[in-house]
């Protein structure tokens, strides 16, 4: 019997956040990461995966944001192409 794979998918990125108050005014540069855990059966197929909330990485403090469902939607289908290709 094979085991499952598990991969830690991890993507990092700089976005511009803007301040609700000024929606017009250009925002600030931040980074932000969000990780995704993924378990994968030897057919190569997303057996589970847990997509963790994003961290914006500002100068003094970390806020952590949850991820939308068509965000969620989005990692899966790149990752099935990854997969398929692989």
């Amino acid at each position: 019997m094979t085991k499952n794979r598990h991969l830690l998918i991890t993507i990092e990125e700089v976005v511009e956040k803007k301040n609700p108050s000024q929606p017009y005014m250009t925002g600030n540069h931040v980074a932000q990461t969000t990780s995704i855990y993924t378990e994968i059966n030897h057919n190569n197929e997303i057996v589970n995966m847990v997509v963790d909330n994003t961290v914006v990485h500002e100068e003094e403090k970390e806020e952590s944001v949850g991820v939308g469902s068509e965000d969620k939607e989005l990692f899966k289908r790149i990752l099935n192409k990854y997969l398929k290709i692989k």
